[in-house]
This record gives structure tokens, C-alpha cells and sequence, in this order.
């Protein structure tokens, strides 16, 4: 076993949800996997209760060609290990998997937290001599960071956390590794039919998914579906939708660029302007947001008039990217 070893992570140009930047994060460090992440995460969804939304996918980690992953439950690592955590972070990381799973944070330092808490924090490294753990995670103000805890503190936030109440997920600790001599060859049609998927606000979850048991919406009705929820209930928190319709912005303005670059497109000029107009507006939204929610405003009245706006602009963008796809079919 070796005394240190520290996985490659880089920080990832645009951050959202934990399961996609640190997949972003992971993927960054491949130059090949840079075609994968441009023919996907272009369909954003949303639960009609407002507390989850994401780009779509089948499975929480994507079905990614760069990624073999495996999963074991925290009962059975428990009861199969005679050692502590650490030793089991020091297996994995040696074998270059990553791991993934959930703690009670209040006895990690780096959380600062008082009361319990439970966090999924990215192990990405250690160092037996130095005795500290590689984690990336959000940290302060919800910033994706790289920050370190002891063996003492992830040993006893792995003990202290309280699994039964939830579900597979949150039970289980994942292990994810990237696969050598992969290559993703992009996809154009791909590209098309999900930007279609966010025109047509088209339901995607299939049978077998358990999330097709709750009321999800897709594509450009996720701003009908944000525009009833601040109208019926004002103190819910919705930074995390319009923060995710930002990001969709930035990724497209990088997925212009290669289409361009790979000879999809003819001229990038004028659907860059129409996408940066998009990016400014839906961070212009977010401002807006944090703006009222300091001042204790009402969000109703303003909020609903930029989200239709930006609904019929990203709607006519589409129809106008598609053309132009569909054109040199």
C-alpha cells in the first residue's frame, strides 16, 4: 500500500447539482470525454414540488462510456470490514476508484458545522503519513471546492451517520473509476433529438425509472412550472432551477463553439449572440432572485415577466439551432 495518493480532479468550468460537477470534475481530466459532455446535459427537468432539478438522465451518474461504477451497502462495508473507513479509502483510492458517499459532516472541520448533518462529500486521495483525506465537495456558500479532513474526523463522520431512514442512494457507498482507451465519437442526431425533447417539454423518465411516479417537468415548461410555483408559494427557495437554467446557457456556449470547431455548424456568430443574450438574461434572473429575497420583496409580478421572456427567446433559439443542424443533415 502506497503512503499518499491523490486521484486527478480538476474544478469543472460550470458547477450545479453534486452528482454532475463532480462528474464534470472527474471527465475534465480526460481530454476525450470532452465530446461525451457536449452531447449531453441539454434537457433540464424539474419535479413539480420544486426541490429537485437537473439535466435529464436515466441514471443519477448518467449512463457514461468513461465510467465503470459499483456500489456496496453501508450495512454490508460495515460488517465485512474489520477495519476502520480509512482503510477502506485506502484500498479503494489505490485501486484508482473514487468514492462517494454519505456522512454526518458536524465532525468534519471543514464543513462548519454545529448540529448534525449529512453531506456527500467526493474522496479523492490520502496521505498516511500527514493522516488527512482528499474530499471535494460544496463548502463554504455552496462553492464546489478541494479541501482536506483528518482520518480521526471521516472515520467518526462515517459512524455517526444515520442511514435508516433513507433510500439506496444515501445508504450505499458508490465507487466510480475511469475507463482507459475509451473514445466517444459525437453524435449530431443526439444533439437534435434532445433539443427537441426541450422544445416538445417531452416526459423522458421510462417505466422502470421510480421517478416516473412523481410529477416531473421537462424542456421549456420547466419556466411555466417556476412561474406557478412562485405564485403559489413566495417563501420557496428556487436558486437552484434558475442557477441550473444559467448553467444550461454556459454549457451550450461551449457546445456552439465545438460545433463549430468540428465543422456542424457553418457560422457561429450569430447563434453565439442569441445564446449570450440567453446566459445575461438567465443570470440577470438569478440576481433578481437573490436581490428580492434580501430586500423581502414580492417575487411574483417581476420574476414571472423575466421567466416568460426568457422562455420565448430560448424557445425561438432552439427552433433556430435546430434548422441550422437539421440543414446540413
Amino acid at each position: 500500500m502506497e503512503k499518499m495518493k491523490v486521484l486527478k480532479l480538476v474544478h469543472p468550468f460550470v458547477e450545479h447539482a453534486p452528482n454532475n460537477t463532480r462528474l464534470w470534475s472527474m471527465l475534465l481530466t480526460e481530454p476525450k470525454a470532452y465530446s461525451w459532455i457536449m452531447n449531453n446535459f441539454i434537457v433540464t427537468c424539474m419535479r413539480s414540488d420544486g426541490d429537485d432539478d437537473n439535466f435529464f438522465s436515466y441514471e443519477y451518474w448518467f449512463d457514461c462510456p468513461f465510467l465503470d461504477s459499483s456500489k456496496i451497502s453501508r450495512e454490508l462495508l460495515k460488517t465485512l470490514m474489520d477495519c476502520k473507513f480509512t482503510d477502506y479509502i485506502e484500498r479503494a483510492i489505490d485501486k484508482n476508484y473514487y468514492i462517494y458517499t454519505f456522512l454526518n459532516v458536524k465532525y468534519i472541520a471543514a464543513y462548519k458545522k454545529t448540529i448534525n448533518v449529512d453531506y456527500n462529500p467526493f474522496i479523492y486521495g490520502y496521505d498516511k503519513e500527514a493522516r488527512i483525506i482528499y474530499l471535494a465537495d460544496f463548502f463554504d456558500n455552496r462553492k464546489f471546492a478541494f479541501k482536506t479532513c483528518t482520518y480521526d474526523e471521516i472515520n467518526q463522520a462515517f459512524e455517526k451517520y444515520d442511514d435508516s431512514t433513507y433510500s439506496d442512494r444515501y445508504v450505499s457507498t458508490h465507487l466510480y473509476i475511469m475507463k482507459n482507451n475509451i473514445t466517444w465519437k459525437f453524435n449530431k442526431g443526439q444533439v437534435i433529438r434532445q433539443l427537441k425533447y426541450c422544445l416538445d417539454s417531452t416526459m423522458l423518465f421510462e417505466a422502470t425509472s421510480d421517478r416516473l411516479q412523481e410529477d416531473y417537468y421537462f424542456g421549456l415548461k420547466m419556466y411555466d412550472l417556476l412561474i406557478s410555483l412562485i405564485k403559489s408559494n413566495e417563501n420557496l427557495n428556487i436558486s437552484r432551477p434558475l442557477h441550473l437554467i444559467n448553467t444550461k446557457f454556459v454549457l451550450m456556449n461551449r457546445r456552439l463553439h465545438y460545433l463549430y470547431e468540428n465543422g456542424y455548424i457553418p457560422d457561429l456568430d450569430p447563434l453565439l449572440v442569441e445564446n449570450n443574450e440567453l446566459e445575461k438574461l438567465s443570470l440577470m434572473l438569478c440576481n433578481r432572485y437573490i436581490k428580492e429575497i434580501e430586500m423581502k420583496s414580492s417575487l411574483t409580478h417581476k420574476l414571472s415577466d423575466m421567466l416568460k421572456a426568457l422562455q420565448v427567446k430560448e424557445e425561438k433559439f432552439i427552433i433556430h439551432l435546430i434548422s441550422i443542424l437539421e440543414s446540413d443533415s
